[in-house]
């Protein structure tokens, strides 16, 4: 009887540590050819138990020289924007069983994602930090990606500048003519915009 329980917990402990997984991995990575990233614009979800897996996919960012900025909602001015949900279950100790990630563009539409599940009950790699389980998924995620140069910076944050002085410009000249400001007021703001360029 002892043999066939050693040699039952010797089959599962071999399969468990074995190379083969059954970690479940949905995918759509990023378009590295239309996107290049800089920064990202992480929605911090409070309701996630597991309070490595943020940090984690920081770090991950990161290694793909990807800077992240968390908030609790995300400002309009982002270009890009993550999302995320995960799980977590407890078999003798807690570990991250799920996340999903969706990375979104300035038009708020998905453009790369993740669905990630867990190896099952019999393997043991279940038990790998959130750092270990998500470094990879980023990686898949992230395939292929190179960060923008200076220049293309330089020309996205100039656009970003003009973009908001002719926004600020037309709010002015529509407050002027409701008649809520006055011709002198309407100059003094004009020319303000005009010397902050």
């Amino acid at each position: 009887m002892i043999k066939i329980v050693c040699t039952l917990v010797m089959l599962i402990v071999g399969f468990s540590m074995s190379g083969c997984t059954s970690r479940s991995l949905k995918i759509e990575p990023l378009d590295t050819k239309v996107h290049q990233i800089d920064v990202i614009c992480i929605e911090e979800n409070k309701k996630v138990f597991d309070k490595t897996l943020l940090p984690a996919m920081i770090s991950a960012f990161k290694q793909h020289h990807i800077k992240s900025k968390v908030y609790n909602e995300v400002p309009i001015s982002c270009l890009y924007k993550l999302e995320y949900t995960a799980k977590s279950n407890w078999d003798m100790s807690t570990y991250l069983q799920s996340a999903s990630i969706q990375l979104y563009n300035k038009d708020n539409t998905v453009i790369a994602s993740v669905l990630y599940r867990s190896p099952d009950a019999l393997n043991l790699s279940k038990y790998k930090s959130t750092e270990e389980k998500i470094y990879p998924v980023i990686d898949e995620l992230l395939k292929g990606h190179t960060p923008p140069s200076k220049a293309q910076i330089e020309a996205r944050n100039k656009t970003k500048e003009e973009k908001s002085f002719e926004s600020k410009l037309k709010k002015i000249k529509e407050l002027h003519k409701k008649g809520l400001i006055t011709d002198e007021e309407y100059s003094k703001k004009r020319q303000s915009l005009i010397d902050n360029i």
